[in-house]
């Protein structure tokens, strides 16, 4: 099938069509390929415009001054960039080895052919390439008409796909929920796979999500999470056992995976994080949040939530001085407000006291509450205040850290006196 479509104007776009006519002005085959066409059909904006070409990488890298991701050159792969800045991605036609280890190929072979290329592809939707110079959508496997019809199915056997990379299978929950394309024709093969996982599994007395990094899963997870039909999505994994490549145990609750369907877009992700690791899982999440004390400490300073929240469910170590920390971004009070619509178990939220919340809310900018109360008083001034170190200093200096929350202790001075009546009130 040959078709037309009208690709959204952008610099990257542009950048990617430069490219295009250099590599044909040479006399290669030069086409957008993979997500920038399947995007522009569903009418979404393209987060890259990827180039795919009969060049081989040395002829790519004679056409242009300026390549880099070197690494990828021996699959084929080159980044290239033009005098404007931009970078495209541009990758040689080629044919994967029917050997893998279940993660990438491990050989390629160059072809010139764009129809073999294609035939590589994990979805029809991704398998369809456009000429941006001719102005023509080369079409080998109906990717068109499932994307009208929003239906994702595999090119050729679903079963040798997911046996070449495993991630696809998590790649149909993301584009299922991320943009709303139903898998069609694939759930039996699905099922095979990851009872063939399992297998394997018991047999190397391992478990099924260890067969993939833990961050591709968490990468593909984030999208499934953020994505506007992640009910269906979570349902679907958990109906075809994909949900055991993030978690050995218990699944989402489908009435909790109707609800985060309904949070707004910009929570989805990371509100989902924290129920997906209130799941009872103690062995799958863990690859995805590590649990180390220091990795914990890190994430609360970087204040990644969703990190922060997984870590804490999951062991219950994380404590209302780091939530109050965590939580010093105004984000923090959205965050627990969508969680608490989502899930109805109280720990996550009893992590915030009734006063935190208050300061959370009369806080006019986003602050270091460590840093703030550091300023104020120091242990050396507390001593020289009559304060006797240990249990009743810590216990003051959350107090503090709590005021500072509130606003009510803005300066030294009031610092210092609270400290003259907490030191009163102990020697009465």
């Amino acid at each position: 099938m040959v078709e037309t479509l009208t690709p959204t104007p952008s610099a990257a776009s542009q950048h990617a069509l430069l490219v295009c006519q250099r590599l044909q002005s040479a006399g290669h085959v030069a086409v957008f390929a993979g997500g920038c066409v399947r995007d522009t059909l569903l009418e979404r904006q393209p987060k890259d415009w990827d180039v795919a070409t009969s060049a081989t990488p040395d002829q790519v890298q004679a056409l242009f001054d300026h390549c880099s991701d070197l690494e990828g050159k021996a699959f084929g792969v080159l980044r290239v960039r033009l005098h404007d800045g931009q970078d495209t991605e541009v990758a040689t036609f080629r044919i994967d080895s029917t050997e893998s280890d279940g993660r990438r190929p491990t050989a390629v072979e160059f072809t010139t052919d764009m129809k073999i290329d294609s035939c590589r592809r994990d979805f029809t939707v991704n398998a369809m390439f456009f000429d941006p110079v001719a102005r023509k959508l080369h079409d080998f496997h109906g990717g068109t008409r499932d994307a009208r019809e929003r239906q994702l199915r595999c090119v050729g056997d679903p079963l040798d796909r997911f046996t070449e990379d495993t991630l696809r299978v998590l790649r149909a929950a993301r584009f299922y929920s991320t943009h709303k394309l139903q898998p069609i024709g694939m759930t039996s093969a699905v099922s095979t796979f990851m009872t063939r996982l399992g297998n394997m599994a018991v047999a190397a007395n391992a478990e099924v999500h260890t067969a993939l990094p833990a961050e591709r899963v968490r990468g593909e997870m984030a999208r499934v999470l953020g994505g506007d039909n992640v009910e269906a999505a979570l349902r679907w994994m958990q109906n075809t056992g994909v949900s055991l490549l993030v978690t050995s145990h218990s699944w989402v609750p489908s009435t909790v995976a109707q609800r985060l369907g309904r949070v707004p877009a910009e929570w989805r992700e990371r509100v989902g994080f924290a129920v997906v690791a209130d799941s009872q899982d103690t062995v799958g999440m863990r690859r995805i949040h590590p649990t180390n004390e220091s990795r914990l400490r890190q994430v609360i300073w970087e204040k990644d939530l969703q990190s922060a929240f997984a870590l804490a469910n999951e062991n219950n170590v994380l404590t209302r001085a780091h939530v109050r920390r965590a939580l010093l971004r105004r984000e923090g009070e959205g965050f627990l407000h969508y969680l608490s619509t989502v899930t109805p178990r109280k720990s996550l939220a009893q992590l915030l006291t009734r006063d935190i919340w208050t300061g959370l809310k009369e806080a006019p900018v986003p602050f270091d509450v460590a840093q703030q109360r550091q300023t104020l008083v120091t242990g050396d001034d507390l001593i020289a205040a009559g304060m006797k170190p240990g249990p009743v200093m810590g216990a003051f200096m959350g107090q503090l850290e709590l005021a500072v929350i509130r606003r009510d202790v803005l300066t030294r001075e009031e610092a210092l006196n609270m400290a003259a009546i907490a030191v009163d009130a102990e020697n009465r």
